[in-house]
Formats: C-alpha cells, sequence, structure tokens
C-alpha cells in the first residue's frame, strides 16, 4: 500500500498543474474570444444562480458558448445548468460584437450546504467543467477524477489537450509509463479480490488515458519520436475492469454505468495493443479515410482480436459491429445485416441486452431494411422497436429529433408510414400542451423538444397535407422560433405547394440572407466546415435550387442558370467520396444534376439533358448499387428527353426503369403519366390502361383527402394544375382504348371534377350553417364582406395604378383558412366528392339514362407527340349509363370543327348529338344529362328525337344520387317586374340624359338596337306588370305567400334584402345581359361600365368573381349608373352582378325564374358557365329557368304566365315541359319563343 500511495502521490503532482480548478466570486474564465466574470453567488432553497458578465474580445464576431457544469468535489455529483437568462433564443442574439459587455444569469439546482462546496467565507466553491480555464481567479483544489461514467464534451477535450501540451516531453513520458504500471497494479488487486482498491486505481488509469489520447490526438507524432511504439489507450478499458469490480461487489447497476457489458471477462489491453496500434493511427493520421481502406483495416482488426481473445468476446462483438457499418456506408447492406446480427448473437451470450442497446440494435437493422427496400422486414423491426421503452441519454440538445420518438418518425416517414409517424408527433404535441411551460433549456436556449412543431410539419408536408403543414410552421406555436435558414426554406416549400409562389420567394429570399451571414461569419472566423457536409456558400447548395424550382414554369433560362450554379457548387465534394454517404442525407451532387437534366427537358432540349444524366449516373455507380432508388430520377429525364426526340420504345424502357427505383406513391405520379403516354405510343395497350387505372386512384386519393384543407384561392389554383388530367388526359386515352374498367373510372372522375368548386362552397356554407356557432357565422359574415370590399375596390374609375390590397388578400386567405380548421370538428364539407358511378346507378328508374357529355383533345398519333392532344380541335363525347349496365358506354360525338360548320342549330342537336346515340336510346323514357363546352348554350333538349322523354338538365348527374328534391308547393315566392330602369338612385353624381325606347310590340329583355347612342338605355318592358301580376294571381291559389317589388322599390337594395329569408321562389322579370370578354372595351366605351372587371392586374382575386361580372340584370335606376360620367360607388348601383347575387344566402329557394335576355349565358369554364346561374347556384338556389339568347317582351310574358298557371298542379319539371309543349303549339314556326329558355337542376 506505501508503494500504491506514492504512485498516486506522484500522479497528484503530474495532473495539478492541468486539471479543472475551484471557482469563487469574482473569479475569471477567459475563453478565445470572450473573458467571462463571475459576479455573485447566491444560494435558494430551490437553486444556485450565478451572475456573470462577458466581455468580446478581439476583432471578431464571436458566438457566447459557456454552458459550464458545476462539481461537488466531496462527492463527486454533477449538477447542470437547468435555465439562463439574457440570452435570447434566436442565434443572431447569442453572438457578440468585438468589445460588446452583456450581462447574463444561471441557474442551477439546488446545492445542499451540507456538502463540502461552502467555504469559511460562505463562498461556494465548485469546479467547472466544459469551459476553457485560464490562470488566475482560482482557488486551489484537488484535480477532478470521475467517479463515474463521464461524457466529455468539446471543451473538455478542448482544455485536455492543451493541458497535454503544456507538459515537457519528460512530463508526458512519465505520464505514458506512469498509466502502464498503474494499470498492472489494478490488475494485480483485482486478481488477488482487492476490488475497491483496484476501483481507485482503475479510476485515476482512466482519467490519465483520456488525457493522453485526447493530447495526441492530432496524429503529431513527429514531435516526439520515442512515443512511436507506445501508442496511447482507449480509457474505455480501465472502466471496464471498474465494472468487473462493482459487479464482483455485487453492485451491477453501478457497474452498469461504466461499461453495459460489465459481466464480461475483463482481458489485458496488451493483448490488443496491436490491433489499437492500427485503430489509433487510422484515426489520426487520415483526415478523411476512404470507406475500402477503413474496411480493410477493420478486417485486420477482427483477425487480430479473434485470435487474442477469441470470437466470443466483447472487443470481437464491437469490431463486427463496426465492420458492419463500414459495409452500411459502402452500400454492401446484406453484410452489413449479417455482421449486426453475428455481433448481436455475441453479446446476447454475455449478457442479455438491456433496453438501450436492444433499442440501438433495432434501429440499426431497420435502416438497413429501408435501405434495401425491404419495408416489411423493416417494419417488423420497427413495430418491435415501438416496444422498447429506451432512455433518452444520448439527446444532450433535448431535441424532438434526436430522441428516440424522433428516430421512430423518422424511419417512418423514410417508408411512407406517415399515419404512424404523425400519431407519435400529435401524442407528443398533447403532452407538451397539456404540460406547464418548461423553465428548463436545452443547449440551444430553448425548452426541450421545442422541435417537434417543425417536425411535424414536415411529416404532414411529406404526406402531402401541404396546407396543414403551412398552417403548423406559420402558426403561433412557432413565430418565436423561426429564425434560421431552415424554418425559412421549410416555409418557402409549403408555400410553393400551396401555389402562393410570391410568398414562398419571399421565404427563400430571407433563408438566402440568413445563409450569406453565416457564410460571411465563417469566412471572417476561417472556419472551414466542408467536412462536416457544409459548404462556404450555403444560400447555393441550399436555396438556389428551390428558386430554379419556383421559376421554372415561367422563366426557365433562369431555372438553368440557378441550378447550374448549384451544381457546380456540388462538385467541389465528389472528391470526398469515401465519407460521402456517411456525413451526407442524400446524394445532393446527383439531385442537382437531376433538376438540371429536367429544366433542360422543359427547355427543348433533350441531348443536353441526356448528357447531363448519363454523367450523373456515371458518377452515382461509384457510391450506390444500381437498384438504389437514387437512380430513378436520371432513368426518368433519360425517358422523357427520348421521348422528346420520338423514340419511344427507348422512352418505354428507361421509365419502367425508373418505376422499379421510384416506388413511394408520391415518386409514380410523373411516372406513371410517362408510362401511359409511351406504352400507348408503342400500342401495348393493355398496359396503357393498367397504368392509367394507377394514375387515376393516386390522383383521386389526393384530391379527396386534401381539398377540404384549401381555401376558395388556393382550390383554383390547385385545380389549374390538376383538373387537366379529370378532363382531358383521361378521357383521350379511354376513347381510344375503349375498356369498361376505364369507363367506370372516367365516369367518377367526371362527376368529381364537373362542379368541384361549386359543391365544395355550398357544402360549406351548409355545414357552418348546420352546426349553428354564432362566432363561426359572425367569422364568415366578415369574410364575405371583406371579399366584397376587395372586388369594389377594382372597380373605382381609374386615376392611376390599382391599390395595393395585398394585406386584405391576407386577412382574407387567413380568415377563411381559420373557418376551415374550426369547421373540421363539426363534419366533412366535401362528402360529395365521394359518390361513384354506382350511386348513380342505384337511383336510376329501370328506363332511365345518366349522360354526361365530355369535352378534350384527342389523342395525337403524330410523330413527336408525347400522345397528348396539341392545340387540336376538341372532340365530344358522351358517357351513357343505365340501369342495369355493366359499366358506362363511352360513345364518340362531333368535334368542335363540326360544330363550328354547323350554322342550323336543329341539325347541329340532331345529327352531331343525339344521332350517335339513338340506338342506346331506345326504350328509354327519361334522360338525366349534364351539358360540357359549347352544349351549355345550345338547348339540346328540344331535339325532335327526345320527343315523348323526360329530359333533365343537371350540372352534374352526382345530383341524382344526392337527396334532391322538387317544390310541394307552399312558403313564399317574390316577384320582380314592372321596374323603373330611369329610377335616380342616391349614388348618381350627374343626371343622365333622357331615354329613348323603340316600339313596345318588338322589344327585347336586353340590349337595344341603337347600341352607338350615348344616350340609350334599357327601356321599360310592357308586359312584366302583367307577367308579374299573373304569377301572383296562380300562386295565391296555392296559399303562397307572395311579396311584388314594381317601379322604383324593384330596386337592387331590396333584392339583397331577401338574403337569409325564407323564400322558396324567386321571380324576376327585367332586362338581362352578359358581355363577353371581347365585347368589354366596346361597351365600356359607351357606357359607364366599370362593374366590368377584366382579367389582368387584379391580384388573387378568383378568375370565376371576374367573370360573373361580366352577366347582370337591371334593376331600378340601373339607366342612371350606365349613363352617367362619375358614380360614387355603392352595392346598390341599379345594376345587379351575378357575383353579386353569388355572395347572398339564398338557402332554401327552390325555384329562381329569369325572365330577361340572356340569363343563362356566361363565360364558359371548366366548372360550367360562370354567370347568372352560377350566382344563384352559389347563392343556393336548386332550380332556375333560365334563356340562352335574347327574348321577346310579349311573347315571354306570355311562356312565364303558362308556366305559373301549371305550376300550381305539377312538379316543376311537369310545369315546365307542359309551358313548352302549349308554346310550341301555339308558335310552331317561331320555335324561339319556346325553345330559349332552359331548365336546369328540377330534379
Amino acid at each position: 500500500m506505501k508503494k500504491l500511495g506514492i504512485i498516486i502521490a506522484i500522479l497528484l503532482h503530474v495532473i495539478v498543474g492541468f486539471a479543472q480548478r475551484s471557482i469563487t466570486v469574482g473569479a475569471k474564465i477567459e475563453t478565445d474570444f470572450q473573458i467571462w466574470y463571475l459576479d455573485s453567488i447566491v444560494l435558494s432553497n430551490d437553486s444556485t444562480t450565478l451572475k456573470w458578465h462577458v466581455i468580446s474580445k478581439g476583432n471578431t464576431y464571436a458566438r457566447m458558448s459557456l454552458f459550464p457544469t458545476l462539481v461537488d468535489p466531496g462527492t463527486m455529483k454533477e449538477y447542470h445548468m437547468k435555465h439562463v437568462w439574457g440570452i435570447a433564443k434566436e442565434p443572431n442574439k447569442t453572438i457578440l460584437k468585438p468589445g460588446e459587455v452583456r450581462s447574463f444569469l444561471s441557474a442551477f439546482p439546488c446545492i445542499s450546504k451540507s456538502t463540502k462546496l461552502l467555504d469559511y467565507n460562505g463562498n461556494v466553491n465548485f469546479w467547472v467543467k466544459g469551459i476553457n480555464l485560464k490562470k488566475g481567479g482560482y482557488s486551489k483544489a484537488a484535480p477532478y477524477i470521475p467517479a463515474r461514467k463521464n461524457l466529455f464534451s468539446f471543451n473538455d477535450s478542448v482544455n485536455r489537450k492543451k493541458s497535454w501540451k503544456r507538459l515537457s516531453i519528460e512530463e508526458q513520458q512519465k505520464m505514458l509509463n506512469l498509466s502502464e504500471k498503474m494499470f498492472d497494479l489494478g490488475m494485480s488487486a483485482y486478481g488477488r479480490g482487492k476490488y475497491q482498491d483496484a476501483i481507485e486505481i482503475f479510476s485515476k488509469v482512466s482519467d490519465i488515458d483520456s488525457i493522453v489520447y485526447i493530447g495526441m490526438g492530432d496524429g503529431k507524432f513527429t514531435s516526439a519520436p520515442y512515443l512511436e511504439p507506445k501508442r496511447p489507450y482507449f480509457s474505455n478499458y480501465s472502466k471496464m475492469w471498474i465494472a468487473s469490480c462493482y459487479h464482483r461487489l455485487g453492485k451491477d447497476s453501478l457497474a452498469e454505468t461504466f461499461f453495459p457489458y460489465y459481466k464480461a471477462v475483463p482481458f489485458d489491453r496488451k493483448l490488443i495493443k496491436k490491433s489499437d496500434s492500427i485503430l489509433i493511427a487510422s484515426s489520426f493520421l487520415s483526415k478523411v479515410s476512404n470507406c475500402s481502406e477503413e474496411e480493410e483495416v477493420y478486417k485486420k482488426v477482427c483477425s487480430l482480436d479473434s485470435m487474442n481473445l477469441g470470437t466470443e468476446s466483447y472487443r470481437y462483438a464491437m469490431d463486427l459491429k463496426q465492420l458492419a457499418f463500414i459495409y452500411t456506408y459502402s452500400n454492401q447492406i446484406d453484410a452489413a445485416l449479417a455482421l449486426f446480427v453475428r455481433s448481436k448473437n455475441i453479446l446476447d451470450s454475455i449478457l442479455p441486452m438491456n433496453n438501450d442497446q436492444y433499442y440501438s440494435y433495432l434501429y440499426n437493422m431497420t435502416k438497413q431494411y429501408i435501405c434495401k427496400f425491404d419495408y416489411s422486414n423493416a417494419l417488423a423491426c420497427l413495430k418491435e422497436l415501438i416496444k422498447v421503452e429506451s432512455s433518452e441519454k444520448m439527446n444532450i440538445l433535448k431535441t424532438f429529433q434526436n430522441s428516440k420518438k424522433g428516430e421512430l418518425v423518422s424511419l417512418y416517414m423514410s417508408i411512407g408510414y406517415y399515419d404512424e409517424a404523425l400519431k407519435i408527433l400529435r401524442e407528443e404535441i398533447n403532452k407538451q400542451l397539456s404540460c406547464p411551460v418548461q423553465k428548463n433549456v436545452n443547449l440551444l436556449g430553448k425548452t426541450p423538444f421545442f422541435d417537434v412543431y417543425s417536425c411535424y410539419a414536415k411529416c404532414l408536408f411529406e404526406a402531402g397535407y401541404h396546407k396543414e403543414a403551412l398552417r403548423v410552421l406559420n402558426g403561433g406555436d412557432l413565430k418565436s422560433s423561426i429564425s434560421n435558414a431552415s424554418d425559412f426554406l421549410d416555409l418557402g416549400d409549403y408555400s410553393r405547394k400551396n401555389f402562393d409562389d410570391d410568398l414562398a420567394m419571399f421565404y427563400y429570399n430571407r433563408a438566402e440572407d440568413i445563409c450569406n451571414e453565416l457564410d460571411s461569419a465563417d469566412i471572417a472566423n476561417n472556419i472551414n466546415l466542408t467536412v462536416f457536409n457544409i459548404w462556404n456558400n450555403r444560400a447555393i447548395t441550399e436555396v438556389y435550387p428551390r428558386k430554379a424550382l419556383l421559376l421554372a414554369q415561367r422563366d426557365i433560362l433562369s431555372s438553368i442558370a440557378l441550378q447550374k450554379q448549384v451544381v457546380a457548387e456540388e462538385e467541389k465534394m465528389l472528391h470526398y467520396t469515401d465519407c460521402l454517404l456517411f456525413l451526407r442525407s442524400g446524394d445532393t451532387y446527383s439531385a442537382a444534376m437531376s433538376n438540371l437534366a429536367w429544366y433542360y427537358l422543359l427547355a427543348h432540349e433533350p441531348d443536353s439533358a441526356i448528357l447531363c444524366e448519363k454523367k450523373n449516373i456515371a458518377e452515382k455507380l461509384k457510391l450506390y448499387p444500381k437498384e438504389n432508388r437514387i437512380f430513378g430520377l436520371s432513368y426518368l429525364n433519360i425517358g422523357e428527353a427520348y421521348a422528346a426526340k420520338g423514340d419511344y420504345r427507348q422512352a418505354l424502357e428507361y421509365t419502367k426503369q425508373a418505376m422499379t427505383h421510384l416506388r413511394y406513391d408520391r415518386d409514380q405520379r410523373r411516372v406513371l403519366t410517362n408510362l401511359v403516354k409511351y406504352s400507348y405510343k408503342c400500342r401495348q395497350t393493355g398496359a396503357t390502361g393498367e397504368y392509367l387505372t394507377r394514375l387515376y386512384r393516386q390522383n383521386r386519393e389526393d384530391l379527396v383527402k386534401f381539398f377540404a384543407d384549401l381555401t376558395l384561392q388556393e382550390k383554383n389554383e390547385y385545380l389549374k394544375k390538376n383538373r387537366r388530367f379529370y378532363q382531358n388526359f383521361m378521357p383521350q386515352y379511354a376513347d381510344v382504348l375503349k375498356s369498361d374498367s376505364l369507363n367506370q373510372i372516367l365516369y367518377d372522375a367526371t362527376i368529381l371534377v364537373k362542379g368541384i368548386l361549386l359543391g365544395s362552397e355550398l357544402g360549406f356554407r351548409k355545414e357552418l350553417m348546420r352546426n349553428g356557432n354564432p362566432d363561426l357565422i359572425r367569422k364568415y359574415e366578415q369574410l364575405k364582406i371583406n371579399k366584397r370590399v376587395l372586388l369594389r375596390s377594382q372597380m373605382e374609375p381609374s386615376k392611376g395604378k390599382i391599390g395595393d390590397f395585398s394585406a386584405l388578400e391576407r386577412e382574407i386567405n387567413l380568415l377563411e383558412d381559420s373557418l376551415i380548421v374550426a369547421l373540421k370538428t363539426y363534419g366533412d364539407y366535401t362528402r360529395f366528392m365521394n359518390y361513384t358511378w354506382k350511386d348513380i346507378q342505384k337511383k336510376l328508374g329501370p328506363n332511365s339514362v345518366a349522360i354526361e357529355f365530355l369535352s378534350f383533345e384527342p389523342v395525337n398519333s403524330g410523330k413527336n407527340s408525347l400522345g397528348v392532344g396539341e392545340k387540336t380541335q376538341r372532340t365530344y363525347a358522351a358517357l351513357l349509363l343505365k340501369k342495369k349496365s355493366s359499366a358506362p358506354l363511352m360513345i364518340s360525338l362531333g368535334s368542335e370543327k363540326d360544330f363550328d360548320s354547323s350554322r342550323d342549330k336543329q341539325v347541329l342537336t340532331d345529327s352531331l348529338i343525339w344521332k350517335p346515340l339513338v340506338d342506346e336510346l331506345a326504350g328509354v323514357d327519361t334522360v338525366y344529362f349534364s351539358p360540357v363546352g359549347r352544349l351549355h348554350t345550345i338547348p339540346i333538349e328540344y331535339s325532335s328525337m327526345l320527343e315523348g322523354k323526360e329530359v333533365y338538365r343537371l350540372t352534374s348527374t352526382r345530383i341524382i344520387a344526392e337527396n334532391s328534391h322538387s317544390w310541394k308547393h307552399g312558403g313564399n315566392a317574390v316577384l320582380y317586374g314592372d321596374i323603373d330602369y330611369d329610377a335616380e338612385p342616391l349614388v348618381v353624381k350627374k343626371k343622365p340624359e333622357e331615354s329613348v325606347f323603340s316600339d313596345g310590340l318588338n322589344k327585347m329583355r336586353g340590349w337595344g338596337d341603337d347600341l352607338n347612342a350615348r344616350g340609350y338605355s334599357f327601356y321599360p318592358l310592357d308586359y312584366s306588370k302583367d307577367e308579374v301580376l299573373n304569377a301572383r294571381k296562380e300562386l295565391r291559389r296555392k296559399r303562397v305567400r307572395c311579396q311584388l317589388y314594381s317601379g322604383d322599390k324593384a330596386s337592387e337594395e331590396s333584392f339583397k334584402a331577401l338574403s337569409g329569408q325564407e323564400v322558396q321562389i324567386l321571380h324576376l322579370s327585367t332586362h338581362g345581359a352578359y358581355v363577353p370578354p371581347s365585347k368589354v372595351k366596346y361597351r365600356k366605351a359607351d357606357y359607364n361600365m366599370n362593374f366590368l372587371l377584366e382579367d389582368h392586374d387584379l391580384g388573387r382575386i378568383p378568375s370565376e368573381d371576374i367573370d360573373m361580372t361580366h352577366s347582370f340584370l337591371m334593376m331600378a335606376g340601373g339607366n342612371n349608373t350606365l349613363n352617367c360620367d362619375t358614380v360614387a360607388y355603392s352595392d346598390n348601383d341599379g345594376i345587379l352582378t351575378a357575383q353579386e347575387i353569388s355572395q347572398l344566402d339564398f338557402r332554401g329557394l327552390e325555384l329562381v325564374v329569369l325572365s330577361a335576355c340572356e340569363s343563362g349565358l356566361g363565360k364558359i369554364s371548366s366548372e360550367g358557365v360562370d354567370g347568372l346561374q352560377r350566382g344563384f347556384k352559389k347563392a343556393g338556389a336548386q332550380a332556375i329557368i333560365m334563356s340562352l339568347r335574347s327574348v321577346k317582351d310579349k311573347e315571354t310574358a306570355e311562356f312565364m304566365t303558362c308556366f305559373y298557371r301549371n305550376l300550381v298542379h305539377f312538379p316543376i319539371h311537369k310545369s315546365f315541359q307542359l309551358t313548352v309543349n302549349e308554346m310550341k303549339q301555339k308558335y310552331p314556326a317561331n320555335p324561339e319563343n319556346w325553345n330559349s329558355f332552359i331548365l336546369l337542376d328540377a330534379i
């Protein structure tokens, strides 16, 4: 024991010069960039608080990085900092300027007065870990010798390395010799059963070894040549002996803290001296080692250790595990899996794995299976992984991403199991919300798991919930933490996916500014982070790829220029090939090259795209096996390039290869689209149908899943990008493939998207009003007001550039978005999207047929075509569905050219539309049809080929499956007629000229004859008064309460006051008009028609709102507005537009009768007709009677009187047909008197 005491004394003498020391008030701690002063120490019942002030030194900007740990020298208990005040959360707030002074407080857990930390003056003496100590300001104390397992921080390592370098060569030699001798003493004590003595010796050896190992870690052995044969040892050898000692003493829990496999037989480290020498030399002498070289190193180590220690030893098991990791980096997945299993079996034979070890093993196995695309085994490992309750010891930063749950989420996301990942994330968020606010912060100055919302947003985004992801990341929970480039990049990505390109570019610019600031700081501090996968130009590698993608559709040359810079920057990392896979989350060079190739394709440079991708593949083959997913995008781009050159067989082969690699649904859409085109070109029609079916199912799933989460503007943007697939791509291939299965999904696709915006808007309002929440209803009313203000702002007389209403647009979007989120708790307002052709078939009668008309561009079989019609004449087709059909039947009709060449509407209706269907209509007594395109403007239901049949015109045949109902008499009716168009409204600033009108016998309920006269106006309608009086008389016979507005009482104001009232029938006998966009300029030259908006420079106003201003009805005082030079704008100017009608609430309105000219016309869109009919449908009306041309005053009044006479006895549709038949018998030579009006959605 005397000899042991002498050795310990020598050890203390050697170490005291460089060990960490105790510190008191007034002490100074100096780092490389700052000087820290301890001003005071305050002890309380629950904490110990230290007050500091820090001074920046030198001429550089530097980040504050003091995160000390206090150590009780008596018990060796460590106290970690639990909170800090005075350092803001934002990273840029932790940077000190040269010469800046800042104060802050750091709090630690309560330090008991029973410890040895109090000196005789009442000051706290403690040892400080984790900072760089300088001489001065310290009291002498014993050296810090760890009594248990320690994880040294980066600053510990720096301190120990500097301490080693301060020793002379002789002292360094003494340290090495002392370690050797003490290790032998420890083994000797262990062999004699003196386990407590052995623990003390091995503890000191461990400390020496860690200092020597870190100190010699720079690899500069030439400065001490005599040390060459004596490599430093790893300190965990001593800890292995300490653990075994505690195990022999029966203290297994304490033993496990030093070494997990404490039951393993400890070995003399001299036995593995040669293998250690190989490992240390490899580690110190190679800054970046090559994977193949590292593989050879560990094979040698495995061979040596198996020979010296045996194949069942702990050391050999760990060698195999490390070799498995190397195989992982070099993509030798099967070899890696085999070694992981072998290593686990050896370790289990020593001591069954604890939770942390078993978790680590399963986690590594799961990652290997994922790399191998073996998702079944990966999922099996994951399910087992969830059951393991592991600790969070290694999650030093206390971030969710580095936690065990965060790793599970990452694994689930990598195999596409987003629902499971989202479930874990939501549980964690709910846990945080239910707990009190956490006061302690992590090393980043933020609360633990602060990044859970960011992970949640990313998972939502990858799962396709783009809007929800944007809400989460940009919501109130994260506003305080959005300060770094990655957050802004995420916001930009989410905004781009939500079709807000301007906002996306704003976020990308913010991210670029932050990246540039960081790059400048790194350059100023001479920091080179290349080996850590960080370039000196992060703006190029992280921001430019996103900007290029954003610009691709509008400025392809700029995209290519940006992407070339990205590729050039990525090429700088190619010489780090050996550690490329280990350090990088994906092959960013490959992605950059593939994106560049795609931009070349968009720029019609297929040869450049092929060259780019072939070079890309050559580089990837150096790193990955051919079956790796990363090759998929390259094959896809090459396929598109060959297709652009007209070589479809090559295109098909490359695209099939892409399909085998891109196994995720989100990757397959582009692949499947191309496979449809190329397989058809290669006449593989069977495969074409299969690809098209798969593509439809994926697209439909996305549409149904996410559509309800979008605002109206976002829905419009989404449909702009995706509607073409349903309404053009699908029918053109179904037309040529003639397949029952394709006809089935085509019918489903047609009823899905036809009128989808209208259906979702009506469903939204219905669900909102049904739940009756007053707060939500108030928000909804405010939303309508804001939209109206925005729209009216564009109607002011131009006095220069229109003002900036971007703030109002953002407010509208946020308000609507908050309503959507709140409404989710009440129900699904998009249930109508779930109907299929089978639902319609169930509601059909035995002799009924439902017809969906289609209009699409035919498949172009030209040599250079990609299989999609390119500026060709559209063709029409009909999808027929009967009660006993096994599938809808698709029949081709005429082309648009045929429609243009036929001037006789009757010939057009009979020969081009119904004649091709005559065989299928035999024996049919009821026809339901939904028009498309030009058919909206033609009264095709009056064909002679349909005589004797009940014919229903519908917005969509989907209505058949819905619970529609017809008016059953009773209720309230409001009638407008005999209107005074010259009444002077309050808005007029200048008295209009006197109106002039022609003979009443030839009056039309629309524009007059002399359109060039500046003062010409809409004239009074002589028969309008009789019309509404007769209608009122007939309705009263069936106990319908009627309210009549005429003269100057028939104002726009009175009409809008009906909104929200119980009205079942609404009749408007007045002038109506539709002004096509081509005639707007002409009309505005003659009339004051600023209410007609044009589709340019109108911000984010929906196009349908703009189009609906072109269809209007005349109300009291309307002539004065049209003929005034200046009008003080209001909502009651006597011009009732379809857009204004659409903002009203007419829920419960069973029938609207528009007894006016052109009331059924409007701009034809993919949704239908954006005119008065759409305005009333959006307001909530069910059935509409309207005209498709100008109609005569007298005959129109006669038609309407006859209709109401029938209505008191029959349903709406029957009454209308009887009226048509009566007028037809009376005016057989004048069909315009009975076929000008049509009835919509009376079912």
